[in-house]
C-alpha cells in the first residue's frame, strides 16, 4: 500500500519535513472526525499546500473544540512541476466559475489568472473572494495535489502578455485555430511555463486577437462546436496535459519551449 496516496489528505499550513508530530485543528480536524470518521489509531495524510506530504497516525482526538494530535511517520517533498501551467481566462457566470476552479485544479492547473477582456460580461472582483481559494484547496486535496494552485490578481490581456513570465509559451482558444498538436509541432521540449488563454463567450475583440498574434501565441481550436468559457478552458487544459506528457523535460535553451522560435502554421490546417 502507498500511504501517500491511500491515506485521506488534510491541510496544515505549518507542516514541515522535520516535524515529529503536530496538531490538526479547526475545520480540517472537524471534517476529518465527522465526515471521514477518522479517530485515534487511524492513518491520515497531511500537506502544507506547498509541496510537503506526510503520513501519520492519530494519537489523540478532541471533539470540542475539534483537534487531532498526529505523530508523523513518513514525509516527502513533491518536486516543483517542470512546466508551470497557467490558466488565464475570462470569468463565467455564477456557479459555473466554481465548477471551473474545481475541475481545472483536478486537471493540473497551477496558477489561476482571472482575465478582464474587452467583451467580458463578468468583471473580476477587485478583491479575491474567500470561496475561490476554498474551492481550489478542496479540489487539490481530493485529487492529492500537494502544491495548491495560486490565484493571481485580475489582469487585462495586454498586462498578462507583458508581465512577469512574458517569455512563456502561450496558447489561446480560437475556433479558426489548429489542433494543439499541429499548433505546437515545432516544440520539442517541455516549456518552463505554459499560459492557456481563454476569452469570454463573445470572443476576443480584434485588438486582443492582434495582440495575441503579435505575441506569436498559438491559436488552438476545441472542435467543431462553440464552447462556453469554462468548457473551452477545461478542454484546453486536458489537451495541454496530454501534450506535455509526451515531451521531455526542459534541459537547456528556453527556445525549445518558445513559439517565437518556430514557423507558424496557417489557421484551419488540421
Amino acid at each position: 500500500m502507498n500511504d501517500f496516496t491511500d491515506a485521506p489528505l488534510f491541510f496544515h499550513a505549518a507542516l514541515a519535513p522535520d516535524l515529529p508530530e503536530l496538531t490538526l485543528s479547526g475545520d480540517e480536524a472537524a471534517h476529518a472526525g465527522r465526515s471521514r470518521r477518522i479517530g485515534p489509531g487511524d492513518r491520515i495524510g497531511l500537506t502544507n499546500g506547498r509541496g510537503v506530504l506526510a503520513v501519520g497516525t492519530v494519537r489523540a482526538q478532541s471533539r470540542n473544540p475539534p483537534s487531532m494530535r498526529v505523530s508523523l511517520e513518513r514525509c516527502r517533498t513533491v518536486p516543483v512541476p517542470s512546466t508551470e501551467v497557467v490558466l488565464a481566462t475570462a470569468l463565467p457566470k455564477g456557479e459555473r466559475l466554481f465548477t471551473l476552479l474545481d475541475m481545472a485544479t483536478q486537471l493540473g492547473m497551477q496558477v489561476f489568472q482571472p482575465l478582464d477582456c474587452v467583451r467580458s460580461v463578468v468583471r473580476p472582483p477587485p478583491k479575491q473572494p474567500d470561496r475561490w481559494q476554498r474551492v481550489v484547496t478542496s479540489a487539490a486535496k481530493q485529487c492529492r495535489q500537494a502544491r495548491f494552485p495560486r490565484i493571481e490578481e485580475p489582469r487585462s490581456l495586454p498586462l498578462l502578455l507583458s508581465g512577469p513570465g512574458h517569455d512563456a509559451t502561450v496558447i489561446y482558444g480560437e475556433p479558426s485555430g489548429n489542433s494543439l498538436c499541429r499548433a505546437t509541432q515545432g516544440i520539442i521540449r517541455r516549456p518552463r511555463r505554459l499560459v492557456i488563454v481563454v476569452g469570454p463567450e463573445g470572443g476576443f475583440d480584434e485588438g486582443e486577437l492582434e495582440l495575441l498574434r503579435t505575441r506569436s501565441a498559438a491559436a488552438v481550436n476545441c472542435g467543431a462546436l462553440i464552447l462556453r468559457t469554462e468548457t473551452a478552458a477545461l478542454a484546453l487544459l486536458t489537451a495541454a496535459g496530454q501534450w506535455l506528457s509526451t515531451l521531455p523535460d526542459t534541459g537547456g535553451s528556453r527556445d525549445h519551449g518558445n513559439l517565437n522560435a518556430h514557423a507558424r502554421t496557417e489557421p484551419g490546417v488540421d
